[in-house]
Order: structure tokens, then C-alpha cells, then sequence
């Protein structure tokens, strides 16, 4: 229920502190009960939490608020605000009926049947948008042979195959006869990502992969590797930028620089 502070003390400047409590009881009460409460005495003192009594004395200056009619008072101005209400609750119930109609409709559509590509088949004929450097279908998948337009088996690039045999195995969680198709379109935004706005970067971006998946696979032996991420885990958070990778491709095994070539400031630039 909304409460117009201004207009209620407006119309209760002369109420006490007692007097007024009693009064919200009762509009909170005739709220929840959305209409007339009884007129007795013995009702109203048990909804102001007082004795009989205690309600006598005030109910005279508390009672010119409503108006008594067939052993029941009401109150205008919530009966108002009770009706708005209700205006309010039908209006949301049509809504959701016309929301629920209209989903329903869509469903219905939906569930035509439709032809289904398989998710292991490529068209030759799918073009890269020349905006979308490093992820065409020839970077992920490789050259696609033949000339009919047939639907063909997908390949991968040499460099993610490449990529591929080189990330540690893991006992749990990663498995080379799964995700490889998740882990090249990772590998391929990866290359995007280390490519940036330079073309010219991609030879870098492959060799940092390369060599990271290595480094990667040699500060993990002998540990265990059961929740080590997955490939195409690792290649969404730019693991190859963990420290441990990093300091392994930045030195040799006798400690000194190991001549990787990798400019890791020019990356992605």
C-alpha cells in the first residue's frame, strides 16, 4: 500500500504517539483484510493491541477516520488505494496471460521440424568476412580438399595440430578425443586476440603458442593433473601468460635467457 506521508500528518498533526500507532494498526489491518472491519469494541481493541479500556479512551478521536455503516467501518481513502490495487493486479495478469499466449505461439513454431547440419561437416563454399583475420575456416580447420561442394570432413591447420600434440595430457578433466574441435575454434581466437591489428604479428602468435603449450607440459611433469584445464580452457584465459610459463620460456635449463625469440611486449599490438 502506498503511504502519502505529507497527507496522513497532514490529517494527524493532533494525534499522540499512542493514537497514532493505534490508527496505523488499523489501516494496516484493513489493508491485509482489503476491506471493513468490525465495529465493535472487543474487535477493534484486540487489532490495536489493547484492552478494551485503553481503546475507549481514544476511539472517539481515531474512529472520525472511518465511517460506520452495518456494524462495520470503512475507510475511504484505503478502499481508493485497495481498488488501485486491484486495477494494478488484473492489468499484470492479462499481461502474463497475452506473454504466456505469445510464447506458447512461438514454441509451436519452433518445433517444425528442421533439416540438422551435423556439427562435423564443413561446405566448402563458407567464405571468412574480411574483418575476421586469424579465424576463418582455414585457420581452424586447414585447406578443405575438393571441387564438387560437396559437405566434407573438417581438418585442422597444421599449427593447431601442432599445438595440439604438444599440451600436457591430463588424467581427469582433458582427453585428446575430446573437445578438439572447441579447443581449435579457442585457438583460433587466441591467435586473434595475439595478432591484434598487425598482420604481421601471426608467425610470433603461433611460435608463443607453440612454445608455451611445451613450457606448460614441462613445469607440470610429475604433478598431478586431474584439474588441470583443458585446452580450450586454458587458451580462453590466456594461460600462457602464467608466470611459471612465462619464466620457463624466458630462461634455459642451466638458468640463462633460452633464445625463444618471443617479444612479449609487441604481442597483440
Amino acid at each position: 500500500m502506498r503511504l502519502y506521508v505529507g497527507d496522513y500528518l497532514a490529517d494527524t498533526l493532533h494525534l499522540s504517539t499512542v493514537e497514532h500507532g493505534a490508527y496505523m494498526l488499523l489501516i494496516m489491518a484493513y489493508w491485509q483484510h482489503r476491506g471493513p472491519l468490525p465495529a465493535d469494541d472487543a474487535s477493534l481493541a484486540r487489532i490495536t493491541r489493547m484492552s478494551k479500556l485503553q481503546w475507549r479512551k481514544i476511539s472517539e478521536k481515531i474512529l472520525v477516520f472511518f465511517e460506520k455503516k452495518d456494524g462495520k467501518i470503512s475507510h475511504r481513502r484505503i478502499d481508493s488505494e485497495i481498488a488501485h490495487a486491484n486495477g494494478k493486479s488484473l492489468k499484470s495478469q492479462k499481461a502474463g496471460l497475452t506473454s504466456a499466449e505469445r510464447r506458447s505461439n512461438k514454441r509451436s513454431a519452433d518445433d517444425e521440424p528442421r533439416a540438422r547440419v551435423p556439427d562435423t561437416i564443413v561446405q566448402k563454399n563458407i567464405s571468412p568476412s574480411s574483418n575476421d583475420e586469424g579465424s576463418s575456416p582455414a585457420d581452424l580447420f586447414g585447406d578443405v580438399p575438393g571441387d564438387d561442394g560437396d559437405q566434407l570432413e573438417i581438418g585442422y591447420s597444421p599449427e593447431f595440430e601442432e599445438f595440439w600434440k604438444a599440451f600436457p595430457s591430463g588424467v581427469g578433466q582433458f582427453n585428446r578425443k575430446k573437445g578438439k574441435g572447441a579447443a581449435a575454434r579457442a585457438y583460433a581466437n587466441a591467435i586473434k586476440r595475439l595478432v591484434g591489428k598487425k598482420p604481421s604479428n601471426r608467425p610470433r602468435a603461433v611460435s608463443l603458442l607453440l612454445a608455451s603449450a611445451k613450457a606448460y607440459d614441462a613445469v607440470t611433469t610429475g604433478r598431478d593433473r586431474d584439474f588441470f584445464p583443458k585446452p580450450t580452457t586454458w587458451l580462453n584465459e590466456n594461460r600462457w601468460t602464467d608466470d611459471a610459463v612465462r619464466a620457463f620460456l624466458e630462461r634455459g635449463d642451466d638458468g640463462k635467457p633460452n633464445g625463444s625469440g618471443i617479444d612479449w611486449s609487441r604481442m597483440g599490438k
